[in-house]
């Protein structure tokens, strides 16, 4: 998307890309140099055989993610105090 930001009071015109993981990649139209920092962010490694996995991930630190990041075992029931003694 082609759009015109402000950052610190400068208006400045903007490449910003989103992701499948919910994330917007935002840089300088005209240094294409990032708008916010991206950084190499430590991930999981699968465990398919014969399959690379990269070590880390670019994460932007602006915008927040736009999406839910991630799932944890609270996040798909409501357990009840029964339930969670059997865990």
């Amino acid at each position: 998307m082609l759009v015109d930001i402000t950052v610190n009071g400068k208006t400045v015109k903007a490449v910003a890309q989103p992701s499948k993981q919910e994330f917007l990649y935002v840089f300088d139209r005209v240094t294409g140099k990032p708008i916010w920092p991206i950084v190499e962010t430590p991930v999981p490694q699968g465990d398919v055989p014969g399959e690379w996995y990269s070590p880390t991930q670019p994460i932007p630190t602006k915008p927040p993610a736009y999406g839910h990041q991630g799932v944890k075992l609270d996040d798909l029931i409501d357990f009840t105090p029964a339930l969670h003694e059997e865990r």
